[in-house]
């Protein structure tokens, strides 16, 4: 099994902060985020604030991991010779099957579903299987988006057309522009149609207040549940295929230089200075905007992490910001990585959080296991009175509660990696392939038991990949102090941005041993040093300077 350990480390360290962030969300009570409460506050309160304003916005960052591991995955399947006609048909049959997973875990088994109000002692929310499916998450877009590239790919690959490469990326490239450019004007066909979609609201006699993105099964019109069908994946909150196909077609790009042999070694950097360049035209837009008061921060702070709900006058800056920053950062990752030939090391390194990303879909649907370490509360006495389960709680609890919820997937994930995940979604999709597409059976003759799913080993992609690398260990430039120069470059953007002084660091002291001391590693490694010192400096007097009174 040939893999990137970068791109599984994506995956998997992507799904890993979604828990995390899903802890705050679910358990930590910000009812104090509201009308002048930062007043008075420490300045490091609203730093963070805004921080996990931006980066709680990322769920795009999976969406483009994925869309470089499925284009890798399409272009390996035609070059061993499969028939772009299968190959389009796989996409379509397994995206179609996400697509209605997605739509059952959201309304029905998911953390956000029934299955999630249910644990939380909210049976009376069971109308959520009725309504809740056409909510336009990460998955729903993913689904979609697995779709469109594969007929997209495929109408490419006839004739070995998957080799013209450079035709290929430029479709790509101009298919994502016109995903962007399109957003407006499908944004307000939309709003022709329904007034107000998605954000604008309508009163359910069984769910109450709903937005109008939603229809209810029983209650609404058979003509408004397939228009809600038609419109969600369009322009529904909160990641809908409209900008967001852009970073799939993105993600598509970066996956065919992958595939190729001979990979440009400058791909990485001028990637990353197109995605800075990107994401400072989007803040300045963004700040623009506010500033003109062609938008209010009350508007971002609510639909931070919804599109549609910026628009018309903030969600293509704010787009910009948030993919120019993802963009930025996995290409950083795959530099250091598969450009450097750390493939193999980097992959032993980060097997905690690969097995995160192997079963992506099976964590983010059961994800209200979290009620589990949050119950644990109750045993004390004085914390059961304080916070009765299932209220918030203050930061502190819920500071504990976030490495104890991590702690338990640790062992869920340990002993079902032992059964192979039998019973995950995973294993569920693959058992229905299995079934509709006689070339994802198995034919092993009998080898495997019941339970387990061809092309479904946890053990062989967890422990026994043939790691790949794009730039051999052998092939750096060491006369050249191709290490040292980077650390540099690294030491140099963590003043701006300090968690890359941390990297500046580690290349740095890589380049001492591969390279020898030199004034670039040694430069690059005081520098870093002094900037995560002047840093926790200035963290440390915004935490002591108040915010003034408004």
């Amino acid at each position: 099994m040939r893999r990137f350990s970068s791109i599984d480390f994506m995956r998997g360290f992507a799904i890993w902060m979604m828990v995390i962030f899903h802890v705050i969300m679910r358990w930590y009570d910000h009812d104090w985020v509201g009308d002048g409460e930062f007043e008075g506050a420490p300045a490091a309160v609203l730093a963070i604030f805004v921080l996990i304003l931006y980066f709680t916005a990322w769920a795009g960052f999976f969406l483009l991991v994925s869309s470089i591991g499925n284009m890798i995955s399409m272009y390996r399947n035609l070059e061993r010779g499969k028939s772009w006609k299968k190959v389009m048909m796989f996409q379509v049959v397994g995206g179609l099957l996400l697509l209605g997973a997605a739509v059952l875990v959201e309304s029905t088994i998911g953390y956000h579903a029934y299955a999630g109000e249910l644990v939380m002692g909210r049976p009376e929310k069971w109308h959520m299987i009725l309504w809740r499916g056409y909510h336009m998450e990460t998955i729903h877009t993913i689904a979609l988006c697995v779709i469109v590239n594969g007929i997209v790919q495929g109408l490419l690959a006839r004739n070995g057309g998957h080799r013209k490469v450079k035709r290929n990326i430029q479709v790509y490239a101009l298919l994502a522009g016109l995903s962007i450019a399109f957003t407006g004007p499908v944004y307000k066909v939309l709003r022709m149609i329904v007034p107000g979609y998605p954000n604008a609201t309508w009163e359910s006699s069984l769910a109450g207040k709903l937005d109008v993105q939603y229809a209810v099964l029983g209650e609404s019109s058979i003509g408004d549940i397939i228009l809600r069908g038609v419109m969600f994946p369009f322009g529904g909150n909160p990641e809908p295929l409209f900008p967001y196909l852009a970073l799939s077609f993105i993600g598509s790009i970066i996956g065919i230089y992958l595939c190729q042999r001979r990979c440009p070694r400058k791909m990485p950097r001028n990637g990353i200075i197109i995605a800075l360049s990107t994401a400072f035209v989007g803040l300045a837009g963004t700040i623009i905007v506010l500033l003109l008061g062609q938008a209010d921060p009350e508007q971002l702070i609510d639909n931070f992490f919804q599109i549609p709900g910026l628009y018309p006058g903030l969600w293509l800056w704010w787009f910009l910001f948030l993919v120019g920053g993802q963009l930025a950062l996995v290409l950083l990752i795959i530099r250091l990585v598969e450009f450097r030939g750390r493939g193999r090391s980097f992959g032993r390194k980060t097997l905690a959080w690969r097995r995160y990303g192997y079963v992506a879909f099976t964590i983010y649907t059961y994800q209200f296991i979290d009620v589990v370490p949050r119950l644990l509360y109750q045993l004390f006495p004085d914390l059961s009175r304080i916070w009765p389960y299932p209220e918030r709680m203050d930061w502190l609890p819920v500071l504990v509660l976030i490495p104890t919820t991590l702690l338990l997937w640790e062992v869920v994930l340990r002993l079902w990696e032992k059964i192979e995940y039998a019973g995950g979604m995973e294993w569920c999709l693959a058992k229905i392939t299995e079934r509709l597409l006689p070339g994802r059976r198995d034919f092993t003759k009998g080898k495997k038991r019941w339970w387990q799913a061809a092309r479904l080993d946890a053990r062989e992609y967890l422990y026994k990949p043939e790691w790949l690398d794009i730039v051999k260990r052998s092939e750096m430039d060491r006369e050249g102090k191709e290490d040292s120069k980077l650390s540099l470059i690294l030491a140099i953007s963590g003043v701006m941005f300090f968690p890359l002084a941390f990297l500046g660091i580690a290349i740095s002291r890589a380049a001492r041993r591969d390279e020898g001391k030199n004034g670039l590693n040694t430069v690059a490694f005081y520098l870093s040093v002094g900037s995560l010192m002047i840093y926790t400096i200035l963290w440390a007097l915004l935490f002591l300077i108040p915010l003034p009174e408004i």
